[in-house]
């Protein structure tokens, strides 16, 4: 998970507007526990860097215990959850399921050291084979997609000779190799889980088949699909170069709010647990699409992705931001390709972006209904 856009209407932990508030004072220290609802704990894992921690959640099954996302394959990380099944609470039963999320390190850098043959790995069938492509040793490289990515968005001289050094190593340095079999879940399926049904909802556009978990007695696990506080990254993937990644972070929102109802009970990948998921996802959906309305506002004079960053974020980056925030902002430039208002000239072998002129009477408006279907302009 990574957050990219400047702050949006909510606080860090919390949540402003109506319908909208936490559900705890506090959160749980690192490693500890706090029992939300019979049958289901959550337990919060500091991180070192961005993002400080990520939230994973207990479920107590028939015979053991199920978990939903890991943490990163470290001491740190590793301890925490030992230390939670040690405990006299959960000691007396094993571990027999993970549930993954979605293949973001944070979520399931510890999968692989914990499913085995008495644990096992549920997660969708995206979301197993790209951490498993992840993990072989020669994905420690540069891809060459990766670096004509680069190079099409802008990047040159010392700045795409350092991307190129950089290399994918760090993924493989936090997230342990998956086991060679799983239990695959998709759009729609139940599973029984205790005294609970939770149904699989999709969601899409910050990470593949993004699983989130809706359960009989509205309970909702969230991941990074729905946070509060914060906005995921909707990186465009060097293998899929014109994806609109936003259409379908748009298409989720308006969907996924539609399924909550005011009862709702959100327990995010990040951040306090909270109530008014509807809410929630109108503000997520808007908040993208400001940033769009300003990089629209910034193409009255033509540019290279790399150009736009600091229209788009409105703040100092980081060296180590600049990959992840130019793919984001790929993406926007996508989304304004498809929907007419944008278009692109190879120039010395990068895109340069500039405003249709009849864009300017066709501004995106933060109230607008959008479609997701995709429509490719080729």
């Amino acid at each position: 998970m990574q957050v990219n856009l400047p702050p949006d209407t909510t606080s860090e932990n919390g949540l402003s507007g109506p319908h909208l508030a936490q559900m705890f004072d506090t959160h749980p220290n690192h490693g500890e526990v706090i029992e939300i609802a019979d049958g289901i704990w959550w337990v919060r894992i500091e991180l070192s860097g961005v993002p400080s921690h990520v939230n994973v959640y207990i479920l107590r099954g028939s015979t053991g215990w199920i978990l939903v996302d890991t943490g990163n394959n470290t001491p740190d990380s590793r301890e925490a959850i030992e230390r939670v099944f040690q405990s006299p609470t959960f000691c007396n039963a094993p571990l027999q399921y993970v549930i993954v999320t979605h293949f973001h390190p944070e979520h399931i850098g510890l999968a692989g050291v914990l499913c085995g043959p008495k644990t096992k790995l549920i997660c969708t069938r995206s979301c197993w084979a790209t951490t498993k492509l992840l993990c072989i040793p020669s994905a420690g490289d540069r891809r060459p997609e990766q670096v004509e990515f680069m190079k099409l968005a802008g990047l040159a001289g010392i700045d795409l000779e350092a991307f190129f050094r950089s290399g994918n190593r760090k993924f493989r340095e936090v997230v342990a190799p998956l086991p060679d079999s799983f239990f695959n879940i998709g759009q729609g399926d139940i599973l029984k889980i205790g005294g609970r049904k939770w149904a699989v909802e999709i969601g899409h556009g910050h990470a593949a088949d993004h699983v989130t978990l809706w359960s009989d007695d509205q309970f909702l696990i969230s991941g990074d699909q729905i946070l509060p506080g914060i906005s995921s990254n909707l990186s465009v993937p060097p293998s899929e170069p014109d994806s609109d990644t936003v259409a379908q972070w748009i298409d989720s929102c308006v969907r996924l709010g539609a399924l909550s109802s005011p009862e709702t009970k959100c327990l995010p990948g990040h951040n306090m647990p909270f109530t008014g998921v509807a809410r929630r996802c109108e503000q997520l959906k808007e908040n993208h699409i400001k940033a769009i309305d300003r990089l629209l506002n910034h193409l009255t004079i033509p540019r290279k992705a790399v150009d736009c960053l600091q229209a788009v974020y409105r703040r100092d980056l980081a060296p180590n931001e600049r990959g992840t925030l130019i793919a984001e902002t790929v993406g926007y430039l996508n989304h304004l390709r498809n929907r007419g208002c944008v278009q692109r000239q190879l120039v010395n072998n990068a895109y340069i972006w500039s405003r249709i002129s009849s864009a300017a009477d066709d501004p995106i408006n933060t109230n607008a209904s959008f479609e997701a279907k995709k429509v490719f302009c080729i």
